[in-house]
């Protein structure tokens, strides 16, 4: 028996194993997610994850939380990259801007808060205060 067909797998090499990620998973695989981590394979190629239809809401969803990009596709299928969040957006529409108009965005926000922020606190400070002393608003009969 050669070395090679006695070799085992370590756990960060995982390009032959095309099962659920999860593994208490029968369900048939049908997406694979490539990862952006830094960490890859020995072989060089990205971190791929495997996963069935019922849990890979739930991998995609921990890598978003954790902050990684990644690339959902179907197995054997072409690539799907994920739509950006709204915060990503934003910061790819404000890095291309010049500085005084991200000046000019950022002041007059500052100023629309300076300005409407006592207006809203009085209002529903002096609200919450007269729901407290049981005022309703009503006259009330004696």
């Amino acid at each position: 028996m050669k070395n090679e067909d006695r070799a085992q797998t370590s756990t960060d090499s995982m390009p032959s194993q095309t099962s659920c990620y999860y593994s208490n998973c029968d369900h048939v695989t049908k997406w694979e997610i490539a990862s952006s981590v830094a960490k890859r394979n020995p072989d060089g190629s990205p971190l791929t994850l495997y996963t069935c239809d019922e849990h890979y809401d739930t991998l995609t969803r921990d890598l978003r939380k954790a902050g990684t990009r990644y690339t959902l596709s179907p197995v054997n299928g072409p690539h799907i990259v994920p739509p950006m969040t709204p915060e990503e957006n934003f910061e790819e529409m404000v890095k291309d801007r010049s500085f005084f108009y991200k000046a000019f965005v950022y002041s007059t926000v500052v100023l629309v808060g300076i300005v409407i922020a006592p207006f809203m606190l009085i209002y529903y400070g002096s609200k919450w205060l007269m729901a407290k002393a049981g005022w309703q608003g009503q006259a009330r009969n004696g």
